[in-house]
């Protein structure tokens, strides 16, 4: 076997042991594993962004709805399926995922009463 490995390569032809050729071939044939988040995340509208990142902004539900321009039932409903879609049951988890998985930026700190903020 050695030596028809040698002479199949010498010939310019690829050799590999069958063990080899079926490990390759089973890896080649299963399909990537998906990201079951990544598949919850893609699920989401831009609307449901825009109010998870204004959410992660401190805002209510009533300053939403003023920002984007929509009723306060309308981001009641926006949150609903949020929750539902990302499986989180409240808006410290939904904050607390966004920010884990950049669905939102971490504000910024404020300043207080026109003072820049101090570096501890």
């Amino acid at each position: 076997m050695l030596l028809k490995a040698i002479n199949k390569v010498h010939q310019g032809e690829v050799w590999l042991d069958r063990s080899l050729m079926g490990s390759v071939l089973d890896e080649m044939t299963q399909a990537p594993e998906a990201d079951p988040q990544k598949a919850k995340i893609d699920s989401l509208t831009d609307r449901e962004r825009e109010v998870i990142a204004l959410i992660a902004e401190g805002l209510k539900n009533k300053q939403i709805g003023q920002r984007l321009f929509i009723s306060e039932t309308t981001v009641t409903h926006h949150l609903s399926s949020i929750f539902s879609k990302l499986e989180v049951s409240d808006r410290l988890e939904l904050v607390i995922y966004a920010f884990s998985r950049n669905l939102a930026k971490m504000p910024q700190k404020a300043t207080r009463l026109g003072n820049p903020p101090t570096n501890i």
